[in-house]
């Protein structure tokens, strides 16, 4: 088990003080853990629009984009900011299936509380790129080192994880290395949002704030659960429903993480214990 991660595995409980202590060590070991990481250019925004174009093969754009592409005939639009050194996330073990014990990972816990986002918008609510990168990269690399990804196999081309292709994550970065020639997948992060292109504007606020959030976890620990600059609450609002912000109990457990993985359906609580402080911090200042 990697250094960092929580002993055992989750108890069977919902029990508020053990989430809040949960999160609270998370925040802590992940700000100990990744202090050394760096937002690329202030947070500037890179669009890679083109790579999911539908002009594209049909193999290369996710699920949510093709759904767009399909019903709309519109091209989406897909945008991601990139962090440097890091956070690199591992949620996949041996034959492509989810480690057991990723939701004990801190790293996977405060990456999971900027999974912000409107349920139910088709597209990609957030991607870090490592998740999907890392059980692909033998295949993405061969995908890297050729000018026209076509040009290789499709058994290459098409292999998925979590609705992605290696050639769209190739492509991907090709596109991130363009505005950020130096990006090495191995190392950095880049943190991807789109779809319907007429919430082009949302994504912007999305990003914006999980970019706050990112680096204010890297800073402050746990502390960033009490405090909240007029930028985030100014963001908070355009990109969280009415009945998020009004700490509807029912609106706030759609923002909690949740994946069917081959283990059964998991949930990680944190992420929406970590919502319900930033509101109330918002709140005060506010």
């Amino acid at each position: 088990m990697a250094s960092g991660f929580f002993p055992g595995q989750r108890e069977d409980t919902d029990s508020s003080s053990y989430i809040r202590d949960r999160l609270f060590s998370a925040l802590d070991v992940f700000k100990e853990t990744h202090h050394g990481v760096e937002i690329w250019n202030k947070g500037a925004l890179v669009d890679i629009t083109h790579v999911f174009s539908s002009k594209f093969p049909r193999g290369i754009v996710p699920p949510g984009i093709v759904r767009i592409c399909e019903e709309r005939e519109e091209t989406p639009v897909v945008m991601a900011y990139i962090s440097r050194g890091g956070p690199y996330v591992r949620k996949y073990g041996a034959a492509e299936r989810y480690r057991e014990d990723f939701v004990n990972d801190p790293t996977v816990i405060c990456l999971a509380s900027l999974c912000v986002g409107i349920p139910g918008v088709n597209g990609i609510t957030n991607t870090s790129l490592s998740e999907v990168y890392d059980p692909l990269k033998e295949q993405v690399n061969e995908l890297l080192n050729v000018e026209f990804t076509s040009t290789m196999p499709r058994r290459i081309r098409n292999a998925s994880m979590q609705g992605w292709t290696a050639d769209a994550v190739a492509c991907g970065i090709k596109a991130i290395k363009y505005s950020c020639p130096d990006f090495d997948p191995t190392q950095d992060q880049a943190f991807i949002m789109g779809g319907d292109p007429n919430r082009k504007s949302y994504y912007r606020d999305a990003l914006e704030l999980n970019a706050l959030w990112l680096v204010a976890m890297i800073k402050e620990g746990r502390d960033v659960l009490g405090t909240c600059t007029k930028r985030e609450v100014a963001l908070m609002r355009n990109v969280f429903p009415r009945e998020v912000l009004a700490m509807d109990p029912i609106a706030l457990t759609t923002q909690r993480y949740v994946r069917d993985t081959s283990y059964g359906k998991v949930e990680i609580p944190e992420t929406e214990e970590f919502l319900k402080y930033k509101i109330r911090a918002m709140q005060k200042e506010a």
